[in-house]
């Protein structure tokens, strides 16, 4: 098999994080909303969610909700104290003028990491982070190989992977901090779902999903390609959940993704 650099052997689901929240004067209430990963490239790492995450929170702007997004630098950490978490101190929006005013910014946030409470930490990050692709076409030019599109035209697309931590389906849970030993219960879950074409240029659409419950939560969710071969399964990341609903979703492409590191650079 031809060496790609951003290809993972195994489901990297350790570079996901629960979007935790909260609010001044409630510390000891969090809540979750939405689902973010680590990524990285070289070695810049930075966590990406899905913007309507936050900025339909309590009527705030997305940077007001920003400042109250707490996210842990350990894998499902569950007693959490104030030093678990990543420090954020810059948030990076996509913006595409050719779009209608209120569709202008893309729906995804991306977070540079660029400080951490000690060396540990970083190290720690580095290995949770999936890798970022040089560029986003390999998905598109994916899509043109003629076995998948006669697959998409047959309803029976190349299969995704998604993996995040959904509201309702698992035993994820926030406790209230004061009264339960700062403790977070996280659960992940994983999905599969079958490659189509979107209405949207930015998108791509899973259908026949296997995910059985309500869809809330996996918003912000990676979503991956799987490759199976002699040397097991192999994952390169495709996009980033960000609708879903009656046994389909909906996912920012890759191209999308990296578009934000090179505005950014």
């Amino acid at each position: 098999m031809t060496k790609i650099s951003f290809l993972h052997t195994g489901l990297p689901k350790e570079c996901i994080a629960a979007n935790i929240f909260v609010e001044p004067n409630f510390e000891d209430h969090p809540y979750i909303r939405g689902t973010g990963f680590f990524a990285k490239r070289g070695r810049d790492l930075y966590y990406i969610t899905a913007k309507h995450c936050l900025e339909k929170h309590n009527k705030l702007s997305v940077s007001e909700a920003a400042a109250r997004l707490r996210v842990v630098a350990e894998f499902n950490k569950r007693n959490i104290r104030a030093n678990d978490y990543v420090l954020i101190d810059e948030m990076i929006l996509l913006k595409n003028e050719s779009l209608p005013e209120d569709e202008k910014i893309a729906d995804i946030v991306v977070f540079p990491i660029t400080s951490f409470k000690n060396e540990k930490q970083r190290k720690m990050l580095l290995s949770r982070a999936i890798k970022l692709p040089p560029t986003g076409d390999w998905v598109d030019e994916f899509v043109k190989i003629p076995l998948v599109q006669s697959n998409i035209a047959s309803e029976n697309g190349a299969p995704f992977t998604c993996v995040g931590y959904p509201a309702s389906g698992t035993g994820t849970d926030v406790l209230g901090f004061k009264d339960n030993n700062d403790t977070v219960t996280l659960q992940a879950a994983k999905f599969t779902g079958y490659l189509t074409i979107s209405s949207d240029e930015y998108k791509f659409k899973l259908k026949n999903i296997s995910w059985a419950h309500d869809l809330d939560g996996f918003s912000g969710s990676p979503v991956f390609l799987c490759h199976k071969n002699e040397h097991g399964q192999h994952y390169a990341l495709a996009g980033m959940l960000v609708t879903g609903g009656a046994k389909q979703t909906h996912f920012l492409k890759i191209n999308v993704i990296t578009q934000v590191f090179s505005n950014h650079s």
